[in-house]
């Protein structure tokens, strides 16, 4: 599918929730992920408490373009981001672990990171894969599933 019948699906998808918004805009990153960044004065709304309802939109989007791609194939991997609060939210979770790891390294030991629903897991796992001595793996289950960041000597 292409991105902008992607975008497309976001318009309609807003404008069906009643959400008033000025533009959308594309860009991707280095790792292949899609960025639609939406402007609207309806922020509050569309993002809701912590990023909830944020999160829900992205859920449904991203099932509306699998069901229209096909089940079995590659699927796009984008996000829906408003007013670059995905934006923040990730360069947030990115020191969050860069800090941990550090302390794991300085310690020597296995540091855990609150719990993280799977998209802010895969930014931790994915800004982490790289580090020297660190190893990460996601634990636990349902709303209490975390990251724990390990020190492995080399």
């Amino acid at each position: 599918m292409s991105i902008t019948e992607i975008q497309k699906i976001i318009e309609e998808l807003l404008q069906y929730s009643g959400f008033s918004f000025e533009s959308i805009s594309c860009n991707s990153t280095e790792d292949g992920m899609v960025w639609f960044a939406v402007v609207s004065n309806d922020s509050k709304l569309i993002i809701g408490k912590n990023g909830e309802t944020l999160e829900a939109f992205n859920h449904i989007a991203r099932k509306i373009v699998e069901q229209k791609e096909g089940y079995g194939g590659a699927h796009t991997s984008f996000v829906v981001d408003v007013n670059d609060y995905q934006k923040k939210k990730t360069e947030s979770i990115k020191t969050i672990a860069h800090m941990m790891a550090e302390r794991a390294r300085f310690f020597k030991a296995s540091v855990e990171i609150e719990p993280m629903n799977a998209f802010e897991r895969k930014i931790v796992h994915t800004f982490l894969e790289s580090a020297k001595n660190i190893k990460t793996e996601s634990v636990g289950q349902g709303p209490s599933r975390h990251v724990v960041i390990r020190y492995i000597e080399e």
